[in-house]
């Protein structure tokens, strides 16, 4: 008799274990598919220009609004190479730029601080991205401000500041953000 309760006891509880373990591989309702995302990163293409040494205007469709919560960064191609502007162009060529950001586009300003003659550029890349979050960094900057460093989150989720961004080549900066070349 004692067999035959531990059979029933046993098999209750089997049954009851079989339904738990159902209960427990239920899986719920597929979400919402997410967003397909590149950083929030925006890029403008321009053609061939020629820099002749006076200063060079392009106008770019990004608002005030976004300029001021984006890091901007110019590329310009020479020689099949390209070079992030403000920078050096091999050995005798040096640029810097300036942005007037208005209230539907901005003015990019390209100008030449060392070297003479025309330089020919087969392509320029205006890369604006979107910052994910702004830090405070403490320290006594210029007029006692504190120093305000950009963060953007790029393509495989780890983060960066502008000067992380600024020291980087085309190549290792489309890649970080996930940008098609």
């Amino acid at each position: 008799m004692k067999f035959e309760n531990i059979k029933k006891i046993r098999g209750i509880f089997t049954l009851v274990l079989l339904v738990a373990m159902m209960a427990c591989s239920k899986k719920g309702d597929q979400g919402p598919p997410g967003e397909d995302g590149n950083a929030n990163v925006v890029q403008y293409n321009f053609g061939a220009f020629n820099h002749s040494g006076a200063e060079v205007q392009q106008n770019f469709a990004l608002s005030k609004n976004d300029f001021e919560q984006s890091m901007v960064y110019v590329f310009v191609q020479y020689n099949n190479f390209w070079y992030p502007l403000p920078g050096t162009i091999g050995s005798t060529y040096s640029y810097r730029v300036f942005y007037r950001p208005m209230e539907n586009s901005t003015d990019l300003f390209i100008n030449r601080l060392a070297g003479s003659g025309s330089q020919p550029f087969s392509a320029m890349r205006v890369i604006a991205v979107r910052v994910n979050s702004t830090i405070t960094v403490g320290g006594n900057f210029r007029n006692g401000a504190d120093k305000t460093d950009l963060i953007v989150k790029g393509a495989n989720n780890e983060l960066y500041t502008t000067n992380q961004l600024n020291v980087m080549d085309y190549k290792t900066f489309c890649s970080s953000l996930g940008i098609a070349e």
